[in-house]
């Protein structure tokens, strides 16, 4: 290929040269045309003529080169006088097939390179659509992200540079192949504001959750064509030392709110701080829900941190065991009385929960044996520690105590922020065991059984917002006092006193107070022992339902009451943030 610069534009080759793309380009600047030599040779050459401008032969060259399988033989740019430049490019193919599909498509590649020569920002996206190289494509981020700490330096820093290049160490070569360079520079500055942003909120409250979100819609760009998608950055900080958030997390969050979305694993992109405990996150998925995510994805994300614990130890007290056997032989007095049963925790490690279960039964003529009993239970693993006649019943029939362990998948019964949700998981073995012994009386869990249903119906009332917020809801249940109320609330009431929970969390009000058949008051509390002193000086008609639930390291309080008491509510507000 011969290359024949500006100095030398004087040699008569290059006259000749020039002259011959004047007579091709009769026509306005800027100007291109191009000429289909003899199929001999195949070759096509590109002339153009146009004024000079920044980055002009490189825009020219690399998009004749990227657009046609051929090679280039002859390149030249040069000067016609002090604002106008010509050049042509050459390119010869192998063979004659490849040079006649060529010929249908110089057409159209003489209107991207117009299109390019009238606005160097499509000539950028031009290129890129064209194939730029990773390499080059982070040059043209770097530069970039140069212009933008030129015109913005009050907002951003030289720490910049070093964002940008953990991103090109960390992330996916289909992220920086698919998407704009527009884009990853856009992203970037993103994911920077949002460093900044939670670094200025740690030094000022480094005992408190900051979480920022972001959500913008976002292209593309594969070989077999353009998709739009939206792009969630995600940053927050950690407040204890064994605490994880990833894209797993994240994905698990937005599922909770668009059911079935998946997420494009080579977009994820992860930086964690070195010097203060934050953490950012960006992820790609397939929806355009961009308006649902900006409202609910911030509070859905709070609660969804991991916390790593330890497995416990926790050797069990025989004397104990053998209580319970007593216990629950003394509850059979009839032949038609149900099997008891006392199903309590046992222990866990980093995959399995144990369970403890201690069966009393009559054992009527009909019955199978123990180890019958336990080949049922096979997906349990059971293994029997006591079988042992704990008496008779009217010395006819013998009444039999089983003991014996089982374990579970611990994966099967997390809850949205990886702890193990232990009641779902006792909910579980006793469904199993009355599969095979039949109804049972759950002698250690009545209480239990009751509140699991007032919750499920609560669930079923709000049904796509408990689906949202179940992790919360499930919190907002338990945080419920006295702990007998909870079984007794009617289910409509504890709606009405969740949406208002909703609300003071999402900041809409600070403190709410309403009236149906009952009296609700929710705040976010700024003096918890405060608070709890100056209630428990109360003096209530009867004793009020109240909620006491800590939240993304803030405390919440509120009340059902049968009755209005304006006064009292008065002086609960002092307390609200």
């Amino acid at each position: 290929m011969k290359a024949l610069a500006q100095e030398i534009s004087h040699r008569p080759e290059v006259q000749a040269a020039i002259q011959r793309i004047l007579e091709h380009t009769q026509v306005p600047f800027p100007s291109i045309t191009y000429s289909l030599f003899d199929p001999i040779e195949n070759t096509v050459s590109f002339f153009l003529l146009c004024q000079d401008q920044p980055g002009l032969g490189t825009f020219f060259y690399e998009m004749v080169k990227r657009s046609l399988p051929g090679k280039p033989v002859l390149f030249f740019l040069s000067q016609v006088d002090d604002t106008n430049v010509v050049a042509e490019l050459e390119m010869r193919f192998q063979s004659r097939s490849i040079w006649e599909q060529v010929k249908g498509h110089v057409e159209v590649l003489k209107h991207e390179l117009l299109v390019g020569l009238r606005s160097p920002y499509h000539a950028n996206r031009i290129l890129e659509l064209k194939g730029m190289t990773l390499e080059e494509k982070r040059i043209r981020v770097q530069e970039r992200v140069a212009k933008t700490l030129q015109r913005f330096p009050e907002k951003f820093d030289y720490d910049f540079f070093s964002l940008m290049q953990h991103y090109f160490i960390r992330s996916h070569q289909e992220s920086l192949r698919f998407h704009e360079v527009r884009q990853i520079s856009e992203n970037l500055a993103g994911l920077y504001q949002l460093k900044r942003k939670l670094i200025q909120k740690i030094e000022e409250n480094a005992e408190r959750r900051h979480l920022f979100v972001k959500v913008k819609r976002r292209w593309l760009h594969h070989p077999f064509g353009s998709r739009q998608v939206l792009g969630i950055s995600v940053g927050l900080n950690f407040l204890r030392e064994h605490e994880i958030f990833s894209d797993k997390h994240l994905l698990k969050a937005i599922q909770a709110l668009i059911p079935g979305v998946e997420n494009f694993p080579e977009s994820v992109y992860e930086y964690e701080d070195g010097e203060y405990p934050l953490l950012l996150l960006y992820m790609e998925i397939d929806s355009n829900e961009q308006a649902l995510l900006k409202r609910e994805l911030p509070l859905v994300l709070k609660g969804r941190v991991e916390h790593l614990q330890r497995p416990l130890f926790m050797p069990r007290n025989e004397e104990e065991v053998m209580r319970h056997v007593v216990t629950l032989g003394g509850q059979l007095k009839f032949s038609r009385d149900l099997p008891q049963i006392i199903l309590s925790f046992h222990g866990q490690t980093d995959q399995k929960l144990y369970f403890t279960v201690i069966l009393a039964r009559v054992l009527l003529p009909h019955l199978e044996s123990a180890e019958e009993l336990l080949d049922h239970l096979d997906h349990l693993h059971p293994q029997v520690e006591r079988v042992k006649k704990i008496g008779m019943l009217r010395k006819k029939y013998f009444k039999e105590a089983l003991v014996f362990k089982v374990e579970l998948h611990l994966t099967d019964f997390l809850r949205d922020d990886q702890s193990v949700d232990l009641y779902k998981a006792r909910l579980y073995v006793l469904k199993e065991l009355e599969k095979v012994v039949g109804e049972v009386r759950d002698y250690n869990g009545g209480m239990i059984s009751k509140q699991n249903e007032v919750l499920s119906a609560l669930h079923d009332l709000l049904g796509a917002e408990a689906q949202r917020h179940s992790l919360l809801l499930d919190n907002f249940f338990h945080a419920l006092y006295p702990v007998e109320k909870r079984s007794l609330v009617p289910p409509q009431h504890l709606k009405t006193f969740f949406t208002f929970l909703l609300e003071v969390l999402q900041k809409k009000r600070m403190f709410l107070t309403a009236q149906e058949d009952v009296f609700y008051f929710v705040m976010e509390v700024a003096e918890k022992a405060k608070l709890l002193e100056f209630i428990e000086r109360m003096k209530f008609s009867s004793r009020p339902v109240q909620l006491r639930l800590t939240h993304d390291e803030r405390f919440f309080f509120g009340l059902i009451l049968e009755k209005d008491e304006p006064e009292m509510m008065k002086q609960l507000s002092q307390f609200s943030i």
